[in-house]
């Protein structure tokens, strides 16, 4: 099995070398050359017992991450790609900032991700434990046991985009668009705003289109 956290070739560039693996990419499962569209149902996907997926876009409109449960001494570990560059990135997210696709959505699911995992797998660092004080910064509710460093999950829920699209009439089809002077014409739909479904500019409801 591979996951991919995101599209950049620092992320995905030697996919190539497990050609017989099952392949996780957003919305999409590959095995060789053959594709399923898989559907995250309240933006996660349960891959395995203990493996879950979660829609985290901020970096790119695509991050996942993978959600770890019941690793023995750790607990739950999150595997995030760039959704968080460091341990140092969670306490000064100006860096992370300045490449971020959505900054708003990435903050809350960097939040909704440190409340969740006990240790986390970030894009350009080492390895880290989840701080309490990290845990404060992301306004988590703790519902475990803080002393024995398991099942510390809180309570932010998930942040995908919900916006609605423009069909095409009589299709379920996205209008595409190029700039917001093209979805003028359509009340309710004046965004033209990037839709992670389609993976193109549609005219949206908001500034962000699932």
């Amino acid at each position: 099995m591979v996951i991919t956290t995101h599209g950049h070739p620092d992320h995905f560039g030697q996919v190539g070398s497990f050609p017989n693996a099952q392949h996780f990419f957003n919305n999409f499962v590959y095995t060789g050359n053959k594709f399923t569209k898989s559907e995250f149902t309240g933006g996660e996907i349960q891959i395995t017992p203990n493996v879950k997926l979660w829609q985290t876009p901020g970096h790119t409109p695509q991050d996942v991450s993978a959600i770890v449960s019941n690793v023995p001494v750790k607990g739950t570990v999150a595997i995030v790609g760039d959704l968080i560059l460091s341990a140092n990135d969670l306490l000064d997210s100006h860096e992370w900032e300045q490449s971020a696709w959505n900054v708003q959505i990435g903050l809350k699911n960097r939040n909704r991700v440190v409340c969740a995992a006990n240790h986390i797998v970030p894009g350009h660092g080492r390895p880290f434990i989840v701080t309490q004080q990290m845990k404060n910064l992301a306004q988590c509710e703790s519902v475990g046991n803080p002393n024995t460093g398991a099942n510390n999950i809180g309570s932010v829920t998930a942040t995908v985009p919900t916006g609605r699209m423009k069909l095409y009439p009589g299709s379920s089809s996205p209008l595409r668009c190029f700039s917001n002077s093209e979805c003028l014409q359509f009340p309710g739909f004046t965004n033209c705003a990037h839709s992670i479904r389609f993976d193109t500019l549609v005219c949206c409801s908001t500034t962000s289109c699932p």
